[in-house]
């Protein structure tokens, strides 16, 4: 019998269904010299695939008992995993060059787990992640869009983003009130000072602060002057592209 409370408290759903498990697998497409960085592994569905093929994998997992399922299932020497909350770690000492990272993420806590991975991602070749598919809507947003939020402009900061399969509730064990889809996350080339990085997120977040309100109303306490760059104050924040963030952010 499935202990509903106990999951509830993980925001844990097992991904069951063979048929999607196996098209995950397709498309993260691992290699021999390959090193992944699983982020609540659960019972090992896609673990098992993984330790198989790849060189290494590291998993994070906070459920005791998953731990003790994975450790049976698992006794190799390229298998290790770590008993953790993943907001608790400091991700810059586990993470390698090249990692590739996957996780099915508990959609209560997905968007602080990839903007906490927005500061040591680029070290990454590629994430993907299972989210809640209206989420995944607004990771891969394009402005002028209603999906085009603060947390799509963060996102798409540091991450080229792409939706690559759409997973539905009949997938899981406990089948969630939503659909899900799976998002590949290529890392760009950025280097930011932990002070710039605070600025930026400060400007994005006042940015779309009041939503009514134009983007030169929302960033007034900025004494920005507009008159230097050729962007129209009277828009709104969900009518501005990265570039033009970008051009605020170097004037402020």
């Amino acid at each position: 019998m499935i202990d509903r409370s106990h999951r509830r408290k993980f925001g844990q759903n097992y991904l069951v269904d063979p048929i999607i498990i196996l098209r995950i697998q397709e498309l993260l497409n691992p290699q021999p010299s390959d090193n992944f960085f699983e982020i609540g592994p659960g019972q090992g569905a896609l673990t098992e695939f993984l330790v198989n093929q790849a060189s290494h994998l590291t998993a994070i997992e906070i459920d005791t008992d998953n731990i003790k399922t994975l450790e049976k299932k698992f006794n190799t020497k390229n298998f290790q995993v770590i008993h953790a909350d993943i907001m608790q770690v400091d991700l810059q000492t586990i993470l390698e060059e090249g990692h590739r990272i996957v996780g099915n993420l508990p959609y209560n806590i997905a968007s602080q787990i990839i903007l906490q991975l927005s500061t040591v991602g680029q070290c990454c070749k590629d994430l993907h992640f299972m989210v809640q598919k209206e989420m995944g809507d607004v990771m891969t947003a394009s402005p002028k869009t209603k999906s085009w939020n603060k947390f799509a402009v963060k996102v798409q900061w540091f991450f080229d983003t792409e939706k690559i399969l759409e997973v539905p509730p009949t997938a899981f064990d406990i089948k969630p009130k939503v659909e899900s889809v799976i998002v590949r996350l290529i890392p760009k080339s950025i280097d930011l000072s932990e002070k710039k990085r605070k600025k930026l997120f400060n400007l994005i977040d006042q940015s779309f602060h009041a939503k009514r309100k134009t983007i030169g109303n929302n960033l007034k306490s900025f004494k920005i002057d507009w008159s230097l760059l050729n962007i129209d104050q009277s828009m709104r924040a969900e009518e501005l592209s990265l570039q033009e963030f970008e051009a605020i952010l170097n004037h402020v």
